[in-house]
């Protein structure tokens, strides 16, 4: 597994997504790694909609509350679908061409 140094200037996005990249994907099956490429095609596709919705949503007057779960929600997609990306790639076997879209 490769060692990751976080330097202070580094974005904590890029430490997510080199760990996420330095996951070993070379056990899984073929089948695991056509669903483990579903899996997150749908998790990013299910992001960009609920950022739409935010989007929609701050057109409307939104208090503090609602403004700290868009600030956390902004953030987790900030970190994952870089890790998503990741992962679609390495699971996507291109000496077979292997994904499977549901």
């Amino acid at each position: 597994m490769t060692t990751i140094n976080t330097a202070a200037a580094e974005s904590s996005i890029t430490v997510f997504r080199d760990l996420i990249a330095s996951l070993p994907v070379e056990h899984l099956s073929r089948a695991q790694r056509d669903d483990l490429s579903a899996i997150t095609a749908e998790s990013v596709e299910g992001l960009c909609h609920g950022l739409q919705y935010a989007s929609e949503s701050l057109t409307e007057k939104t208090n503090m509350e609602q403004l700290q779960h868009l600030s956390a929600y902004f953030s987790a997609c900030a970190h994952l679908i870089p890790a998503l990306m990741v992962i679609d790639k390495s699971a996507y076997s291109p000496s077979t061409g292997s994904r499977m879209i549901r």
